[in-house]
């Protein structure tokens, strides 16, 4: 038996009655790219709040074994590795729990926009789930972060 990381969901629902009407989901991935068309998840933490402020209502994270090695570029900037996901479960395995969690939540995260909401639309689109992002707020950090700290040849 493989004593690295192993994949493990927890998942702890209780009522849901935020501000907005909606739990939030703060997420993070980590992946073999940044391809949001050809790249896989191998990583995926999140925790879900009762709306905005809210307590903790919920936790999932899990290794993902991409079904394809890795780059030692990519393994230097997360730290993950082939021997870490090797027997972890594919996404399509995990999915099914993943999209149960996150369906119907707010979102927030940094870079969410460009990369961790299309990559996990792609991915649920691989294993056949409609994600529908209507009614959605989404809470971008790194866009926020990019408007108030504006990167240019002006500045």
């Amino acid at each position: 038996m493989n004593e690295g990381p192993q994949c493990f969901v927890r998942l702890h629902y209780e009522g849901f009655a935020g501000a907005t009407g909606n739990p939030v989901g703060l997420f993070d991935i980590e992946a073999t790219g940044t391809d949001v068309a050809k790249d896989r998840i191998v990583q995926i933490a999140l925790k879900k709040y009762d709306g905005i402020g809210g307590p903790v209502i919920g936790t999932c994270e899990a290794l993902v074994n991409p079904g394809r090695p890795m780059t030692e570029e990519v393994i230097a900037i997360h730290g993950i590795t082939d021997e870490m996901v090797k027997d972890a479960p594919r996404f399509g395995d995990v999915s099914a729990t993943i999209f149960d969690f996150v369906n119907g939540c707010d979102l927030g995260g940094f870079n969410h926009t460009n990369f961790d909401i299309p990559l996990l639309w792609e991915e649920f689109y691989r294993c056949g789930i409609e994600w529908s992002l209507a009614g959605v707020l989404v809470f971008d950090a790194g866009n926020i972060f990019k408007k108030k700290e504006e990167r240019s040849l002006s500045a």
